[in-house]
């Protein structure tokens, strides 16, 4: 008669330390993922303000058709982002305001507002466009753009 159930047989599944061996390498890979992704959404946020400069220039230049200055008190643009009045743009991630120096001259604004953490975009916290076309970053210059 054979005995049976006396033989040595290895439990099926995962040691501890093997368990303990995957959880950190998975906590290495996202350590390093991590940083990476945020980068690059706060670098498809700013095309909501690249967008919102480029649609606040286009209806300036229709106020210089239509009245030979920028800074009209009939233009709707100009009243909605300059004397401290700032515009939020479509998705809210920038607000946009305006500086006037001449009734042909200004400087468009968008600044990062707290949504989505936009305001950790240090590298290029603020963009600027000029009447010139002139794009440019309080951080990384035009590359930002």
């Amino acid at each position: 008669m054979k005995r049976r159930g006396c033989r040595n047989h290895r439990a099926a599944g995962f040691s501890l330390i093997e368990l303990m061996v995957v959880v950190l390498i998975v906590g290495i890979i996202a350590a390093i993922a991590y940083p990476s992704y945020r980068r690059s959404v706060l670098k498809s946020h700013r095309a909501d303000g690249k967008t919102a400069l480029m649609d606040y220039a286009q209806q300036l230049e229709r106020c210089y058709t239509q009245y030979n200055a920028y800074n009209n008190n009939n233009c709707q643009a100009y009243k909605d982002i300059s004397g401290g009045n700032s515009a939020t743009s479509d998705e809210g991630y920038y607000k946009v305001s305006g500086t006037f120096a001449t009734s042909d001259q200004y400087k468009l604004t968008a600044s990062p507002t707290s949504k989505g953490g936009q305001q950790d975009d240090t590298g290029c916290a603020k963009l600027y466009l000029n009447q010139a076309g002139k794009k440019w970053s309080s951080g990384g210059g035009s590359s930002c753009w």
